[in-house]
């Protein structure tokens, strides 16, 4: 049932391209980090990443953005070097 939820929501935030309601996903926290990786994938919009609970996480939702846009900036944001080495990789093969 939760999993039907998480979707829901998603689907909902994608449609409205709205971030605030990936914030109604109180539980798993996994779920609320995977609406707010797809609306900023969407958006192409790396302050929505920001708003990810776990450095790796964020880290990840950098990555694929930076891939994505071709921009390696946004590896930048990211805090551990090892993440944004792995970052600006996966952005430059891309």
């Amino acid at each position: 049932m939760i999993v039907v939820k998480v979707g829901c929501y998603t689907e909902a935030a994608l449609a409205e391209n709205d971030e605030t309601i990936c914030e109604r996903i109180d539980k798993p926290v996994t779920g609320r980090n995977s609406c707010y990786n797809e609306l900023a994938q969407a958006k192409t919009d790396a302050d929505i990443c920001g708003k990810i609970e776990g450095d790796q996480m964020q880290a990840m939702c950098l990555s694929r953005l930076g891939a994505k846009i071709g921009d390696c900036d946004v590896c930048d944001q990211i805090q551990s070097d090892l993440w944004s080495a792995q970052c600006r990789e996966a952005c430059t093969q891309n």
